[in-house]
């Protein structure tokens, strides 16, 4: 993500990087343990590092391996300190979020992020009042309008009528509305990707459904089916 422009260390952190991450990366940069070993904490540098294993070559800058040691560094964390290193880019962003929640979304996230920073594309649409979805992203790939509208308004059907937001309850009966419409379960959740966050990619829908609620939920679903009417 970083780019081959002269960036500053303080900078890394707006970047969403990790200090550790940046610290692996740089210590690699001159010096290794062995040929296979490449994550290490701050406690095994200390531990591990020698002088005698210091590369004199010049030393490659390689901003990729910066964003998979981050990445590497990120599923590191224990999730509430995750958590709290995210906060700040979503306070950034004006978006009010507490603690039970950030907890949610560092578990939706962790396997996902390269960057912190990418914390606000990811869940933004949570945390604002409606989302703008457009009609040709609604229309996902295999089917036609009628179709998508067809499974827009089943969908709204079984979350109006759910008891629990989560995975027990919603699975199920999303799968079984697949099948009974002999289409994949990836388009069903396609059309509600889209209707629920306007994004073509997003953090697992059944949990962002959890932190969204339901009010917002059946709200964005009303929109979806409103558009798909309108253009059908």
């Amino acid at each position: 993500k970083a780019s081959g422009e002269s960036i500053f260390i303080r900078d890394m952190k707006k970047l969403g990087y990790l200090p550790e991450a940046v610290i692996n990366w740089v210590a690699l940069m001159g010096w290794g343990y062995d040929d296979q070993t490449e994550f290490f904490t701050m406690e095994d540098l200390i531990d591990k590092f020698s002088i005698n294993k210091l590369n004199p070559k010049n030393a490659a800058i390689d901003f990729k391996k910066l964003d998979h040691f981050n990445g590497l560094h990120i599923r590191h964390l224990e999730l509430d300190d995750l958590a709290q290193r995210l906060k700040p880019y979503l306070l950034d962003a004006s978006y009010k979020v507490d603690d039970q929640v950030m907890l949610k979304i560092a578990e939706l996230l962790q396997p996902r992020l390269i960057t912190l920073d990418e914390v606000t594309k990811w869940v933004g649409f949570l945390f604002v009042d409606q989302v703008s979805p457009k009609f040709e992203d609604l229309v996902v790939k295999g089917l036609n309008a009628s179709q998508a509208l067809e499974v827009a308004e089943k969908l709204y059907t079984i979350l109006e009528t759910a008891s629990e937001y989560n995975y027990d309850e919603l699975e199920q009966p999303i799968r079984n509305l697949a099948e009974s419409l002999s289409i994949k379960l990836g388009q069903v959740f396609g059309v509600l990707r889209i209707a629920l966050s306007g994004q073509t990619v997003s953090p697992p829908l059944i949990e962002s459904m959890e932190i969204l609620g339901k009010d917002k939920t059946l709200k964005r679903l009303r929109n979806a089916i409103s558009l798909l009417k309108t253009n059908i």
